[in-house]
């Protein structure tokens, strides 16, 4: 068997995602779970990094299900510890579950990172306006900068993929409906194919799925 390790920023194991991964792999590849928050409670977690008025903001799932908050700048640090544990383990690929931007992490095998990767993937497939759908209000800035750095205009919306999603969707996707967008990405890879298929119903255009992508892209180089 290849094993392969999935890192969440919030609480391993994702059964909201990790499943829906498997059955687009091959049969000889075994996935290890691991969460950068695995040894905190909810409330432990949240306030440490619990993020301020201003500060960029990342949104994970606990393992009950739970949403949580955190300052950007106070993740990566725990995510280099889990790659750090991953490698005493003589796992060699990992699989990070998040499409945040990081900085650089140290790593001495395969490091996937959606971040870069769906970005070039946009600018190159992609003309004129894209929208984009985050999990959080508050992220909606800081994403308007990041997908402008491609150079791609941009009309964002929040809708969580872990707070009733089915609910809120109707009237956010409505809007990207009436927007000539030539793409939209569901940019957390907590948003699962069901949530997918239901943005491209209501919207009649294209919509990329980061848990999907990045999938298919792992399959190929394990």
């Amino acid at each position: 068997m290849e094993r392969v390790a999935t890192i969440t920023i919030g609480q391993s194991p994702r059964v909201d995602l990790v499943p829906e991964i498997l059955k687009l792999m091959r049969d000889d590849i075994e996935i290890v779970e691991y969460g950068i928050l695995d040894s905190y409670t909810y409330e432990e977690a949240e306030n440490m990094l619990r993020p301020n008025k201003g500060d960029n903001v990342l949104v994970s799932r606990m393992r009950d299900g739970r949403q949580i908050e955190m300052k950007e700048e106070l993740v990566p640090n725990l995510i280099q510890e889990c790659i750090n544990n991953i490698e005493k383990e003589g796992i060699n690929t990992i699989f990070l579950l998040c499409t945040g931007k990081f900085p650089e992490f140290e790593h001495k095998g395969l490091l996937l990172e959606p971040f870069s990767l769906l970005h070039s993937i946009v600018k190159d497939v992609s003309s004129g306006k894209i929208g984009v759908i985050v999990p959080d209000s508050s992220q909606i800035d800081q994403t308007i900068e990041y997908w402008r750095e491609g150079g791609n205009d941009i009309f964002v919306r929040a809708v969580s993929p872990y707070k009733d999603f089915f609910d809120n969707i109707e009237k956010e996707a409505l809007d990207f409906k009436n927007e000539e967008l030539s793409l939209i990405v569901l940019d957390c890879m907590g948003y699962s194919l069901e949530m997918k298929k239901k943005v491209k119903e209501i919207t009649g255009k294209p919509v990329l799925l980061p848990r999907i992508v990045m999938a298919k892209l792992l399959e190929e180089l394990v």
